[in-house]
């Protein structure tokens, strides 16, 4: 590798860092649940609903429930998580 070479790509590492500084950044556009929900697979839509189930379970008994899908099976399930119980007493 010669000097020459070294130089162009000190400017182009520089071009590029001072690109990415100054460009600015896209606002994605708000999806509501509906448009996503109208959009989404039947995959995308089972998880959906089995972690908002979850999740609004969650805010009756925080921590606790968890969900567990399985497609290829034929199955989903949100259940609560085992808790760790002491025994030696």
């Amino acid at each position: 590798m010669n000097r020459r070479t070294i130089l162009k790509g000190g400017v182009v590492l520089a071009a590029v860092s001072h690109g990415a500084a100054v460009a600015p950044t896209l606002a994605k556009p708000a999806v509501s649940v509906d448009d996503f929900l109208g959009r989404a697979t039947a995959a995308e839509k089972v998880r959906y609903h089995a972690e908002a189930l979850a999740e609004a379970m969650n805010q009756l008994s925080p921590g606790r429930y968890v969900t567990q899908i399985n497609l290829d099976k034929g199955w989903g399930a949100v259940w609560a998580k085992v808790l760790n119980v002491d025994t030696a007493a």
